[in-house]
C-alpha cells in the first residue's frame, strides 16, 4: 500500500492532486490524501479527484494517518517548517523553491539525510519536453562534433503585474530565475564561481521584481538570465538562448519548441545590399515542436519521477542538493544587487559534489 499526500491545494497544488489521482488511476499510488488550511478548499479539491480523506491541519493528519510520502505545494515561507516536520514521517517532495534562504535548506537536507528520506524539489523545467530534448540530445550531439557552449541569456517575464498584498513567495528571483539558473549549471555541467546582478523594487513591495544577473562559470562562459513582473496580465514569456561557436540553440517553453539556428554563407561588402540580403537569407533554421499528449505532462513525468524514486530507493534528479544550489545562486545575485558589486560564489559545502551537474546529464533514463 503506497500513501502520498498532498499539503497545500492552491492555484499549483491542485495541479498535483489532479495528476496524483491520474497515477493513482494507473496504479502507480494506492491512496491519496489531501491536507489544507482551508477545509473548504481541501474539500473540494477531494471530491473533484474522488479522493476520500483530507485535512485541514497538520497535527492531526499526521496523528491520524501513515503517510509514505508528502508533496508540499504551499507557499514559500512555510516550506522550512512544514518540510521539518513532515521528514519524521515520510519522503518528501517540496515544490521550488527549497526554503527562503540556504540555512533553512541545509537543515532540510541534513534531516532528511538522517531519517533517510528521498528529498525532490520541484525544479519542473528540468521535465519538459523541450528542456529534456536540448539537455540530451541537441547539446551532447553538438558537443561530440566538437561546439562548446559559449553564452547563455534566458528570460523568464511575467505572469504581471506583481500582487503588493501577497509576499509569501518572496521576490521573482525566488519564484522564476530559480529555474533558469538551474538550466545553466546543467548546461556547462558547472557551478557559477561569481555573480553581478541588478534589481527594480517598488515602494510598495518589500521584494524585487525585476533582476537581471550575470553569471560567470569556471569555463569563462556567462550566463545572463533576466526575470520580472512588471508586465501586464497577458504578458508572458520563457525563453532560453545557447550560443556556441556554429549555432544559436533556442528554447521556448511555452509553445514547448527549440530552434537550432546555422550562420550564414560568407559574404563581402562589395556584394551590395542584394548579396548581403542573400547572404542573411541563407541560415538555416531547424524546428523542433515538442508538444504531445497528456502523458508527456511535464508534471506527470515529475510525479512519476518521484514517486519511482521512492520505490527504488535512487536520488532524484532534482535533489535537495540541486535545490540549495539553485537558491544559493539567487541569494548571490539579491546580495550582488544589494550591494551593487560582483559576488564571489564558493561551494565548499560538505554535501556538495562539484561534479554533480555533470554526472546529471547521464541520468535521464532514470526519469524518461
Amino acid at each position: 500500500m503506497f500513501t502520498i499526500c498532498c499539503i497545500g491545494v492552491g492555484r499549483w497544488g491542485q495541479n498535483i492532486a489532479r495528476v496524483l489521482a491520474h497515477l493513482r488511476d494507473q496504479g502507480k499510488v494506492d491512496e491519496i490524501i489531501i491536507c489544507d488550511k482551508n477545509r473548504d478548499r481541501a474539500k473540494l479539491i477531494a471530491e473533484r479527484y474522488n479522493i476520500e480523506r483530507f485535512y485541514h491541519d497538520i497535527d492531526e493528519l499526521l496523528c491520524k494517518e501513515d503517510v509514505d510520502a508528502f508533496v508540499v505545494a504551499v507557499p514559500t515561507k512555510f516550506h522550512y517548517e512544514i518540510a521539518m516536520k513532515l521528514a519524521k514521517h515520510g519522503d518528501l517532495f517540496i515544490e521550488k523553491p527549497i526554503a527562503c534562504n540556504t540555512r533553512e535548506a541545509r537543515e532540510i537536507i541534513k534531516l532528511c539525510e538522517r531519517e533517510d528520506r528521498i528529498l525532490m524539489i520541484g525544479h519542473i523545467v528540468r521535465y519538459e519536453p523541450a528542456t529534456r530534448y536540448l539537455l540530451y540530445e541537441i547539446l551532447p550531439k553538438l558537443k561530440k562534433n566538437g561546439e562548446e557552449v559559449e553564452y547563455i541569456n534566458a528570460e523568464r517575464i511575467g505572469p504581471g503585474p506583481f500582487n503588493p498584498m501577497y509576499t509569501l513567495n518572496l521576490g521573482v528571483s525566488h519564484d522564476l530565475m530559480v529555474h533558469d539558473v538551474d538550466i545553466a549549471n546543467v548546461i556547462l555541467g558547472e557551478l557559477p564561481r561569481e555573480v553581478r546582478a541588478f534589481a527594480r523594487y517598488k515602494s510598495n513591495f518589500p521584494y524585487e521584481v525585476d533582476i537581471v544577473a550575470l553569471f560567470k562559470y569556471p569555463s569563462e562562459v556567462t550566463a545572463s538570465l533576466h526575470a520580472s513582473w512588471l508586465v501586464s496580465t497577458t504578458l508572458k514569456k520563457r525563453n532560453i538562448l545557447v550560443q556556441t561557436k556554429s549555432y544559436f540553440i533556442g528554447l521556448d517553453s511555452i509553445l514547448q519548441k527549440v530552434y537550432i539556428e546555422r550562420g550564414l554563407v560568407r559574404h563581402s561588402a562589395d556584394e551590395g545590399f542584394i548579396g548581403v540580403l542573400a547572404a542573411y537569407q541563407s541560415k538555416e533554421i531547424a524546428e523542433h515542436s515538442l508538444l504531445a499528449g497528456p502523458a508527456n505532462e511535464p508534471l506527470l513525468i515529475e510525479m512519476n519521477h518521484f514517486i519511482d524514486c521512492i520505490k527504488h530507493r535512487r536520488p532524484p534528479l532534482t535533489n535537495g542538493v540541486v535545490g540549495y544550489i539553485a537558491l544559493k545562486c539567487i541569494e548571490g545575485a539579491l546580495e550582488s544587487a544589494r550591494k551593487g558589486i560582483s559576488i564571489r560564489l564558493t561551494w565548499d559545502e560538505e554535501f556538495i559534489d562539484e561534479n554533480i551537474y555533470s554526472m546529471e546529464r547521464y541520468m535521464k533514463r532514470s526519469f524518461l
